[in-house]
């Protein structure tokens, strides 16, 4: 006998700010500061999202269904 559960699964929490690598002030052991998402430019959002994709399906162990470009 199988039994099947359906779940609502919640989507993934959206990040407000983004942090850089190093401090903005070039001293080292300084904690970098958050850069709010609406400071930056649609580029590095797209890329920054693609990269989050990507990780995402790289963690799973999946590889991600090719997005078609006309359908979005």
């Amino acid at each position: 006998m199988k039994m099947q559960i359906e779940l609502d699964i919640e989507p993934f929490s959206v990040p407000k700010f983004v942090r850089t690598k190093h401090s903005l002030d070039g001293n080292a052991g300084d904690e970098s500061q958050p850069i709010s998402l609406k400071k930056l430019d649609v580029g590095v959002l797209d890329k920054l999202c693609a990269q989050f994709r990507h990780d995402v399906f790289r963690h799973a162990g999946k590889t991600p269904p090719v997005i078609d470009a006309e359908a979005t």
